[in-house]
This record gives structure tokens, C-alpha cells and sequence, in this order.
């Protein structure tokens, strides 16, 4: 049934993202690839809508799809990663132990003007260093937090 009062949104679209990567969905994960796609020809994806794709792709370890959807916010006219973008590829980066990719994305916060690492951005970069046995980069982050 269709309701042609009524169109789909960016929130819907985000919770239907959101039920699709729960523990019980996951190996259905190729029909939210295709809705995004959709989304991105039909409607107009923001910061919002990019930042739940990236965090699916994460929770189902999709990280170079996730990688791949942040290099797209970065060249969009309109649409530029924020701090949860980079929090939740951080937290990417510490599941797959991938410090080299960790350190860009620091060098890539620090780079902008318009943000600040915070406390949860700091967190994560601790777990992943500590994750790849790197403990002298995880004490520097958190000598730095104080």
C-alpha cells in the first residue's frame, strides 16, 4: 500500500539502516547498500543519513564500504564529515587494528578549523592503540586529554 500523502524521509530511511544491521539482520546487509544508492539518486542523503551508513558498515565489518562513503562526504559539495563520522571510522579502525588509518583520520581532525577531538574521540583512539599493542601512543593520547 502507498501513501502518496506521505513520502520517506532521511529519518525513515536511518531507521530502516539502523533495524537492518541489528544482530538478527546482518546477513542482509546488501539491501541497505542499494537503498543508500537509491537514496543517493532519488533524495538528498545528509550528514545524518552518510554517518548511519558508515557506523552499518562498521558494526558488520564493511570497512572499506565505510571508507568509501566518508570519501564521498569529503568531495560533496554540501555534505562534510563531522566529528561523529570520524569517531565511528576511528572505532572502525580499532575492530580492524588499523593504526595507519587511525593516525590519518587524527591528522585529518586536526586539519579543520571546525573540529575539536573530544572525549569520545580520544577514547577510541586510546582503544585502538591499545588494540594494536601500541602503548606509548595510547599514554601520549591520554597525556594530551589532561
Amino acid at each position: 500500500m502507498q501513501n502518496k500523502h506521505t513520502k520517506a524521509d532521511n529519518f525513515t530511511y536511518s531507521s530502516l539502516i539502523k533495524g537492518v544491521v541489528s544482530k538478527e539482520q546482518r546477513k542482509e546487509f546488501g539491501i541497505i547498500t542499494k537503498l543508500f544508492d537509491k537514496i543517493k539518486v532519488s533524495d538528498k542523503p545528509d550528514e545524518i543519513l552518510y554517518n548511519c551508513m558508515i557506523d552499518s558498515c562498521v558494526a558488520t565489518h564493511h570497512f572499506e564500504l565505510a571508507y568509501s562513503y566518508f570519501k564521498e562526504m569529503k568531495s560533496h559539495a554540501t555534505i562534510k564529515p563531522d566529528l561523529i563520522t570520524y569517531n565511528t571510522l576511528i572505532k572502525g579502525c580499532a575492530l580492524n587494528l588499523d593504526s595507519e588509518t587511525g593516525l590519518q583520520l587524527i591528522d585529518d581532525i586536526k586539519s579543520r578549523s571546525d573540529l575539536h577531538m573530544n572525549a569520545i574521540t580520544y577514547n577510541t583512539l586510546i582503544d585502538l592503540f591499545v588494540r594494536v599493542n601500541n602503548l606509548d601512543q595510547a599514554y601520549n593520547l591520554m597525556e594530551d586529554m589532561t
